[in-house]
């Protein structure tokens, strides 16, 4: 609903904010932008996508958000499932942006995708996440090791 307050939506109301987006420095910050089309994003979605054994679920270039969450109920998989696990890696995302403008963090694929493990967890425990996800497990027990 375009109301996180990115550097855009800041912007607009005459608020101090960054001038390009933390993850990449290379463009403006929206809220899109942040959790589909930066570089970082894509990269973190085709890990996630790939460990869930659908490579074509990363969001398109050019794909509207609102778009792309639609779409997660095409893959074969329960669209319960592909709908909770974007909103963590999304949730993921913003934290780990918060944590760079606010706490001077760096920016790191390895942190998020540690973190994305870590609470996959948690919220499989919270049986939030359900269904076949061992591939998934399996493949973020490696990224926790990775760091």
């Amino acid at each position: 609903m375009n109301n996180c307050w990115t550097s855009d939506w800041l912007a607009r109301r005459g608020l101090p904010h960054q001038d390009a987006c933390p993850f990449c420095d290379q463009h403006e910050e929206t809220i899109s932008h942040m959790l589909i089309e930066c570089v970082l994003a894509r990269e973190v979605w085709a890990k996630v996508f790939t460990a869930m054994g659908v490579p074509h679920g990363a969001p398109h270039v050019g794909e509207p958000l609102p778009d792309w969450c639609a779409r997660q109920d095409t893959h074969g998989r329960p669209a319960r499932t592909m709908r909770t696990l974007c909103l963590l890696v999304m949730w993921e995302l913003w934290k780990h942006r918060n944590a760079i403008v606010f706490d001077g963090a760096t920016v790191s694929l390895q942190q998020i995708m540690h973190r994305i493990a870590s609470e996959s967890k948690v919220w499989r425990q919270a049986e939030l996440l359900r269904g076949e996800l061992d591939a998934f497990f399996v493949e973020a027990l490696e990224w926790a090791r990775r760091e």
